[in-house]
């Protein structure tokens, strides 16, 4: 798996990570993907808010809130195909949090291409 990760946008409230890359196979070994200690301020918390994402055909994404020791430990959303959405409340980082989203993948047996951008509040 290969990619990169941009912030588009980095804001005293607000963050967008656009994500592009190319998967292949499974993966249930979890990627450290957003790590806030790039982001100025740095946030306690990212609450998010909106997600974009085409995912080129079958294969799926999966985002995890969780701490160094436990990587998957909380699921954010899974991802897969192509949609949207805009969240009225959002989806907030746990307590204790340790401030990485990290990112998991499965059937992609060959290689399959994917764009993602995420919208947060910061905490």
């Amino acid at each position: 798996m290969t990619w990169t990760v941009a912030m588009t946008s980095d804001g005293h409230r607000n963050v967008s990570v656009l994500v592009k890359g190319q998967l292949e196979g499974t993966s249930d070994n979890p990627v450290e993907l957003i790590n806030v200690k790039g982001m100025t301020p740095e946030p306690r918390g990212l609450k998010l808010t909106g997600a974009w994402w085409l995912i080129e055909e079958k294969a799926g994404i999966q985002l995890w809130w969780g701490k160094e020791a436990i990587p998957h430990q909380t699921l954010i959303v899974p991802l897969e195909s192509r949609n949207a959405f805009k969240l009225e409340d959002g989806l907030s980082s746990p307590k204790g949090w340790d401030g990485i989203i990290y990112m998991t993948y499965a059937n992609a047996p060959t290689p399959r291409l994917f764009t993602l951008i995420l919208d947060f509040d910061k905490l």
